[in-house]
């Protein structure tokens, strides 16, 4: 059950990265020696608080700017957990909360870092008067970078609100 799970899970993975990643690859490609630079400054953005991030510590933020509507096509989102437990009913995305948490710190990072990069590109693009691929970056950015790291934080505090509520008796 837990391969199966994963393959589903790839699928939206796989999609979004294609999606958002092909242009980044195409125009990279012209600026070979320059990318590794890039690349060091966003390794080193990626240690940038993640406080600094936060939108709230509260879900009602986060409704309002839509990332239930996101939540529903990503990683562990409503439409890839429907169709798991059509075929498996016991199926649970998180057996362990604080294994949840962590990991969710790591892909929060990830994406902490490619926002950096992106943000390096869009700025490149602009910079070389190429306003179209800086558009196409900045889109990119908000769609695959911005939104998936409120995602993490959104999901921590669900976890953690249901949580308290187990360990309080609720």
């Amino acid at each position: 059950m837990k391969t199966q799970a994963g393959i589903y899970n790839m699928i939206p993975n796989l999609i979004w990265t294609v999606l958002h990643l092909t242009p980044v690859v195409i125009y990279c490609y012209a600026l070979f020696p320059m990318v590794f630079v890039f690349l060091g400054i966003s390794v080193a953005g990626a240690f940038l608080p993640l406080r600094l991030f936060q939108l709230g510590n509260d879900t009602r933020i986060y409704k309002k700017i839509g990332i239930v509507y996101i939540r529903r096509y990503a990683q562990d989102g409503d439409v890839i957990n429907k169709l798991i437990r059509k075929r498996f009913p016991d199926y649970k995305v998180i057996l362990r909360p604080q294994h949840y948490i962590s990991r969710s710190y790591m892909n929060e990072r990830f994406h902490l870092l490619l926002l950096v990069f992106f943000l390096l590109l869009t700025g490149h693009a602009l910079w070389n008067g190429a306003p179209g691929w800086a558009l196409l970056f900045v889109f990119s950015n908000v769609m695959y970078n911005l939104y998936p790291m409120f995602l993490q934080q959104y999901n921590r505090i669900r976890i953690k609100a249901s949580a308290g509520r187990i360990y309080r008796g609720n």
